[in-house]
This record gives structure tokens, sequence and C-alpha cells, in this order.
């Protein structure tokens, strides 16, 4: 079978493409400091995938836990990476699909580190016995995210929020309906604190499961993960005016920590 062909003004294929690389242009452009973050952070989880280990006990809470834990991890950079590419080429929508698979990986390790005697149960796929509610997670680890949880999420199974992804302010009365992609910076910013904030998270949390990471990571991975925390709290996390900053506050950020 061959790729059909039309000889008409419709949209196709390689007006997608076409306008894929002029998003793209448009975000490397005016986005620089996003997009070296991104980036920082997809080869920084690429390089700590190779430490998450820790000694446990065959069949203990610790086991369980620690099985859970390194396969998020493992699977973190392709995620995140993926989500840079869509927030790049103006998939927004498709993008935050992803960013609701990352934030829930993050605070089911913050609720079953923990409470590891539970991970056993809840991840039995054999029984439905023993499940934790996304509900109970949320407001066990952050009070109030959850609100913001469900806007994701309706927009993820395609509820009536996702239609803001694929509309336009053609004039200041009426909006019309988006072909192709656009650069919309208010998408675009929308992609990347979501996900430059669940990943600082992720990498807040690194040493508190994995304790012995810190002591078996070389010294320029140890000094960079530092300057990386430091540049999403004094960009990202600083914008205490967001009602979505304070409330991820308490998922991403250690108690007591400066």
């Amino acid at each position: 079978m061959e790729v059909y062909e039309w000889n008409d003004n419709l949209i196709d294929l390689r007006y997608q493409e076409r306008s894929e690389v002029e998003v793209c242009r448009h975000t490397t452009q005016q986005d620089t400091k996003g997009l070296v973050s991104l980036t920082n952070l997809i080869n920084m989880f690429f390089r700590l995938s190779y430490y998450c280990t820790e000694p446990a006990v065959t069949n203990s809470p610790d086991h369980h836990f620690l099985h859970v834990a390194p396969f998020t991890y493992y699977r973190l950079p392709y995620t995140l990476r993926c989500i840079q590419e869509l927030w790049m080429q103006g998939h927004y929508l498709e993008a935050v699909v992803l960013l609701r698979h990352l934030l829930e990986g993050l605070v089911a390790l913050r609720y079953f580190h923990s409470r590891r005697e539970k991970v056993e149960a809840h991840y039995d796929f054999t029984s439905k016995q023993g499940k934790i509610q996304w509900r109970q997670m949320f407001d066990a680890c952050a009070p109030g995210l959850y609100e913001y949880y469900g806007r994701i999420s309706n927009m993820a199974h395609g509820g009536i929020r996702a239609n803001v992804f694929r509309t336009y302010e053609a004039s200041q009365t009426q909006p019309d309906i988006l072909m192709g992609s656009k650069f919309i910076p208010d998408l675009a910013n929308y992609v990347y604190v979501h996900a430059g904030i669940v990943s600082y998270g992720y990498l807040n949390y690194f040493s508190t499961f994995f304790p012995s990471v810190d002591s078996r990571i070389d010294a320029t991975t140890l000094q960079r993960k530092t300057e990386m925390l430091h540049y999403l709290q004094s960009t990202l996390l600083a914008k205490a005016d967001e009602p979505f900053v304070q409330a991820v506050k308490p998922l991403v950020a250690i108690e007591g920590a400066q």
C-alpha cells in the first residue's frame, strides 16, 4: 500500500511537520533556559538510574518498596524526554498526559516510602484488597494538590479542559480551532513549570529513597545534582504567588530543608 496523495489545501501530515519545526524554532529561541533545564534533568536522571539500589531483606517491606522505586526512576528520563519533545513541537496536551504519569509516580513513592508495609498489597495485580486510592495518597503528601491533579486528569481523559489546547484567540471575542501546532507561550510555560517542579521533587527525594547514593556517585554528578536543585528552587519553587506552586511544595520539598 502506498501513501495517499491529496491535491487540495487541507491540513495533512506534511503541514503538521512544518508547523512542528516552526514551534521548535520559537521554543528554542524564546525559552532557552527551559530547554537547557529539561536537557540537564534528563541527563541527570539517566546517570542516577545507575544508582537505584539499596540493600534489603528479600520479601520484606523494604524489598517491595525498593523494587517499585528503582523502576519508577528507570522510566523517568524516557518519559521526561518525550515531554520535552512534545513541548518543543507544540503538542502541549499530549505532554500533559505524560505529566500526569510523572506526578502519580512521585506521589506514590512519597506515600509508600513511610508506609512500606502497604506496598505489596497495593501492587498485587491478583487481588483488589489493600489498594490505596489516589486521593488518599495526595492528601497524605500534599493536602490540596489533588484538586490540581483532577484538572490534569480531566485533560488526560479527554475532558472539556482538553479543548483549550486545540483553540486559539483569532480575535478578542472569537476563539478559533487550532490546526497544526502553534507556539503558545502560556501553554508552553504550563508544561515546563509542571515538568520542572515535579522533576525537582524526584531529584530532591532521590537521596531519601536511596540513602547511600550520595556516597556512591562521583563528585561531578553530586555537584551538578546540588546545582540543579538550587536552580529549580530559585526559578520555579520561588514563585510563591502561584497557587499550584504552593499546593505542590509539600510534595516536592523536604520538610526542614533550606
